[in-house]
C-alpha cells in the first residue's frame, strides 16, 4: 500500500479519498472520510476494516502526485494530475459534434460514473467553477443531484457531468466492463 511521505500534511487538492463497495468517497478531512466510510460499512451490515486508515492513505496517493506518497505502487494504475485546461479541452472535443443525448440517456450514464471507482473528485469541480461551465458546454443541460458527486474520468480527462450529455461515444480501449461508452 502507498502511504504519505510526510504525515499530518494535507495532500495535494486538499481532499481525502476511500473506497467502499466500488463507490468512490471524499472529504478535506481525513477524520471525517473515515466516518463516512465507518457508516457506510455499518449501514451495509459489513465489518469495518482494521486498516481503512492506511487504505483511505492508499487511495489517496493513487490520485495525487507521486511526489507525495511512498510505497509498493502493487502495479495498479496511478491517477494522472491533469489541469483545469486538459479538462476543458478533452471535455470540449468529447461534447462537440451530432447534438446531445436525451435526459433519460444521461441520467443513466450519471448513474454508472456516479459508481464509477475512475470518478476522480480530486480537483473538486464545484469548486473550481467546472460544473457551471460543464452545463454551459452542454447546453446548459444537468442531470439534478448527480452534479456533486460526478468528478473527471480517469481514463480521458472528461468532466463526467457534460460527458454523460455526449450524443454518441466509441468505447475506450482501457475502460471498466460497466462503462456506459459504446453501449448506451
Amino acid at each position: 500500500m502507498l502511504r504519505f511521505k510526510f504525515q499530518g500534511i494535507v495532500p495535494p487538492g486538499g481532499r481525502y479519498h476511500g473506497e467502499a463497495g466500488g463507490l468512490a468517497f471524499s472529504h478535506p478531512e481525513r477524520g471525517q472520510l473515515i466516518r463516512q466510510l465507518e457508516n457506510y460499512y455499518i449501514q451495509n451490515n459489513q465489518p469495518i476494516p482494521e486498516d481503512l486508515n492506511a487504505r483511505v492513505e492508499d487511495c489517496t496517493c493513487r490520485q495525487i502526485t507521486a511526489k507525495f506518497c511512498e510505497g509498493p505502487e502493487d502495479g495498479l494504475p496511478r491517477r494522472r494530475v491533469v489541469t483545469l485546461r486538459d479538462i476543458r479541452d478533452a471535455t470540449t472535443r468529447f461534447v462537440s459534434g451530432e447534438g446531445f443525448s436525451d435526459p433519460g440517456i444521461a441520467r443513466d450514464r450519471a448513474v454508472v460514473c456516479a459508481r464509477c471507482k475512475l470518478n476522480d473528485r480530486s480537483a473538486c469541480p464545484t469548486c473550481t467553477g467546472l460544473v457551471s461551465w460543464g452545463a454551459r458546454s452542454v447546453g446548459n443541460r444537468e442531470v439534478s443531484g448527480y452534479s456533486d458527486i460526478l468528478g473527471v474520468c480517469v481514463l480521458d480527462a472528461v468532466l463526467m457531468s457534460a460527458g454523460i450529455f455526449a450524443k454518441h461515444v466509441d468505447a475506450f480501449p482501457d475502460e471498466p466492463e460497466e462503462c456506459w461508452r459504446g453501449k448506451l
